[in-house]
């Protein structure tokens, strides 16, 4: 468990290693780490791993005729647990809803989760929803998840020697170089 988190975050942290966390947008920067960070938090809320669907093994995405993101976001395999997260200023309609319920059906008996930020609004039939026990609600305030972006932000996490590449500079590259540095 403690690994998975240690990606996710560190997923995060790249994501947004150069975004003013204060000034990003939803849809433009943090739409993605705002995924990660809901697996984090629901894996920790339920002891099982949620990954994103992107990491789903393929064999399990042919399995449920999903080879990408079709409305699932997030997948607990071991519980039986499917999310859909929803990073909104405004209301989450149906149109933005039907979708991950219609690919619920792929998996049997699954709780479905809605974990999305206080600020988002819901339309009755979703609310419904949620008041007949059929989706499981999660929030979180906007501020709380920025602060725990920031804070995973400026953590430090060790460069990994497999991730290093060796750059071999070759020949014309090196006379470029050299051009460079004698036209200053």
């Amino acid at each position: 468990m403690e690994e998975h988190i240690q990606r996710y975050s560190r997923y995060i942290h790249d994501d947004l290693l150069y975004v003013d966390i204060d000034k990003a947008t939803y849809k433009e920067h943090l739409h993605k780490s705002f995924e990660w960070f809901a697996c984090i938090k629901l894996s920790i809320q339920y002891n099982s791993i949620f990954y994103c669907w992107s990491d789903i093994s393929p064999n399990i995405r042919e399995e449920k005729c999903m080879p990408r993101d079709m409305g699932i976001d997030a997948y607990d395999i071991e519980g039986n647990r499917v999310a859909q997260m929803k990073l909104y200023n405004n209301r989450i309609t149906w149109l933005h809803f039907a979708t991950f319920l219609g690919c619920c059906y792929k998996f049997k008996d699954a709780d479905k989760i809605l974990y999305r930020n206080t600020e988002s609004r819901l339309v009755p039939l979703i609310k419904s929803y949620i008041e007949d026990n059929t989706i499981i609600d999660h929030t979180i305030a906007d501020i709380e998840f920025r602060n725990e972006c920031k804070t995973i932000k400026e953590s430090t996490y060790p460069i990994n020697d497999e991730e290093i590449e060796e750059i071999i500079i070759r020949d014309y590259q090196q006379e470029a170089i050299k051009c460079i540095e004698n036209a200053k």
